[in-house]
């Protein structure tokens, strides 16, 4: 099995220009070093946040960011990104509402002869039922393989068995069934898009 890589990148193409650069340089260098001596996969956390004018135009609204601008911002940060020589083997992709946008994404990764490149879709630290959604959208798009869900998996039980309100065992085994249902989401919207 071949090793891989983890970089979580806050990258907003309206952001300032300079730092855009010197980023988009410092990905490179990495991201030839991944595939050339260490030879290790690169998965890249593509995270979009918002510039405050974007956030003004929309009165402050973060749900509209994420509905109306974040996803053409996203492939326009991956375009830019592939434009510098950025090479990453896996996209982990921020939870998107429709399957319109997650096909953007999926059609933006592999530009360019990259065919080998995967999205996986991310939790966010959302809401189980928000997660459940964007699982759902997202795994009927191919292209999108997988997905990294964390804190909505572990945090509650975490932070009970911390607080001494239940057992290790207890929260490990809800950890565990938590992800069990994360993975039975995805694997059922894949066979029910499939069956279409």
């Amino acid at each position: 099995m071949q090793p891989c890589r983890n970089l979580t990148v806050r990258y907003n193409p309206a952001g300032d220009r300079a730092r855009n650069r010197r980023q988009s340089a410092r990905l490179k260098q990495l991201s030839d070093y991944l595939h050339g001596e260490s030879r290790s996969l690169f998965l890249f956390e593509l995270l979009v946040p918002p510039e405050k004018a974007q956030l003004d135009k929309l009165k402050g609204d973060k749900k509209a960011y994420d509905l109306e601008l974040r996803p053409r911002l996203m492939v326009e940060t991956i375009q830019k990104l592939q434009d510098a020589h950025v090479e990453p083997d896996v996209w982990k992709i921020e939870g998107l509402d429709r399957r319109a946008d997650c096909e953007k994404i999926v059609a933006a990764a592999p530009q360019g002869g990259r065919d080998k490149v995967g999205c996986i879709i991310l939790g966010r630290g959302e809401n189980d039922k928000k997660v459940r959604e964007w699982l759902t959208t997202a795994a009927g798009v191919p292209g999108f393989i997988g997905f990294a869900v964390g804190r909505t998996d572990f945090w509650e039980p975490l932070a009970n068995y911390r607080a001494n309100k239940t057992t290790r065992e207890a929260a490990v085994a809800e950890i565990a069934r938590r992800y069990r249902e994360f993975v039975d989401t995805f694997e059922n919207a894949r066979v029910e898009i499939r069956a279409l």
